[in-house]
């Protein structure tokens, strides 16, 4: 039989420190008992501080009657012990709402007694039942992998010691110690999708299938947790390049060319910026990106997703066109969405284009004539300008341009150099102040 025990200090020797506090996650069930029995056993060899934190999440009868116990327990032991009763009507998604409660108390607890370990007993068994799920759910490879022994989340690390440990194992170290436990009735009801996995699902595969599937979906695991790792490691710094700007966000992908990767990054922003993406939608959106699309829209009812070329940006804010007459004369014009400033100089520098203007200003260098700065009008020539230089299409009327006797026309967006036989210009810089 593994030796539990042993398996679970020589991992904790690894990862701790001395004097280390850890928070033990203790509902009370076979699992956590085991391993809060371990933990009690090994932190004075091991010189590290344990807590435990309890919830009831209201859900059983019994559930109020097993935390008091725990709480009793742990005076017992002079164990700090830390509570939180839930209280979350019942309705879609319960699971996944009691996970993200219990985990935002942990953190909670974490930040409390200044902790940054939180120990949990997943098992083996805990593993495969995700990792089957994404599968059958149709996750991305990279993200097939379930959990890990060891991860960092934010400021905390999240310790699973169990991890390659069968149930079987740990029921048989509660039989032997002489442990006591609760059972969750829950754990049995195939009404929840984690008992019907438990109780028909896997069990279904291993008659069947007849061979160890335990770890051979361990194995699948470990090796999409090493994509994840590698992609994450090759593209982190492409998706830092993720800006914001006068009406969203912006990345260039100019630089990426292989789907997985454009994927992983429209995930990533996706899960950053709460988009909720389909498949369907990443799918396209992989498509538009590697195709060099220009102006392809998916809109939602609060943000929209628009490819040109390689960029892709993520519309959440409005602006309103340009409608107003300036003209074209030394001094300062704020209008509700610009601050325009016009100066003679006898030195021009190069125009700026709308990749600046994302970064709120632009400035350009025009013959000191008079003229109107204005909002732009349509015709073939301004129209074939833009698409040369390749501006964005949703850019385009957003920005004023500048008129010549109604002749020529300036723009703020393609950094296109006028000629001029005059050493004589005007600087018209435009501010985005909205």
């Amino acid at each position: 039989m593994l030796d539990i025990l042993n398996s679970v200090k020589s991992f904790l020797k690894e990862k701790l420190n001395k004097n280390d506090k850890v928070l033990l996650a203790l509902s009370g069930g076979s699992d956590s008992s085991c391993l809060f029995d371990i933990l009690y056993k090994l932190k004075d060899e091991l010189n590290f501080h344990l807590h435990v934190a309890n919830i009831d999440h209201s859900f059983r009868k019994e559930s109020a009657n097993e935390s008091h116990s725990l709480k009793n327990l742990m005076n017992e032991k002079n164990i700090s012990f830390h509570f939180k009763k839930l209280n979350i009507e019942k309705k879609s998604n319960i699971e996944e709402q009691f996970r993200n409660e219990r985990y935002l108390f942990f953190k909670e607890t974490c930040k409390k007694i200044n902790c940054n370990i939180l120990i949990t007993a997943h098992h083996k068994a805990d593993l495969l039942e995700t990792v089957l799920k994404r599968v059958l759910e149709g996750s991305n490879l990279h993200n097939i992998y379930s959990m890990t022994k060891d991860l960092k989340i934010d400021e905390m690390t999240i310790l699973r010691p169990f991890l390659d440990i069968s149930k079987k194992n740990i029921l048989d170290y509660l039989k032997i110690n002489h442990i006591s436990y609760f059972k969750d009735y829950t754990n049995e009801d195939t009404y929840y999708l984690r008992a019907r996995f438990r109780k028909k699902i896997v069990p279904f595969l291993e008659e069947n299938f007849q061979k160890n599937i335990f770890d051979s979906i361990y194995s699948i695991s470990k090796y999409s947790y090493e994509l994840n790792d590698y992609l994450f490691r090759k593209l982190q710094n492409q998706i830092e390049s993720l800006k914001s700007f006068f009406l969203g966000h912006y990345i260039n992908l100019d630089d990426i060319n292989e789907p997985l990767e454009i994927r992983y990054i429209l995930n990533s922003i996706s899960k950053r910026l709460k988009l909720n993406l389909s498949r369907e939608h990443v799918q396209n959106l992989i498509e538009a990106i590697l195709n060099k699309k220009t102006n392809y829209k998916i809109i939602f009812k609060n943000f929209s997703l628009i490819v040109d070329r390689s960029y892709l940006f993520i519309i959440d804010k409005t602006f309103e066109n340009f409608f107003e007459d300036i003209p074209l004369r030394e001094g300062r014009y704020k209008t509700s969405n610009f601050l325009i400033d016009i100066k003679k100089v006898n030195n021009k520098s190069k125009n700026s284009s709308w990749r600046d203007l994302l970064k709120k200003s632009s400035k350009i260098y025009i013959p000191s004539n008079n003229g109107i700065i204005k909002n732009l009008t349509y015709n073939k020539s301004i129209k074939k300008r833009f698409e040369n230089y390749k501006v964005p299409a949703f850019l385009r009327r957003l920005f004023p341009v500048i008129c010549i006797k109604d002749i020529e026309v300036y723009d703020f967006l393609t950094s296109k150099e006028f000629r001029s036989q005059s050493d004589k210009f005007f600087e018209v810089s435009l501010k985005i102040i909205k």
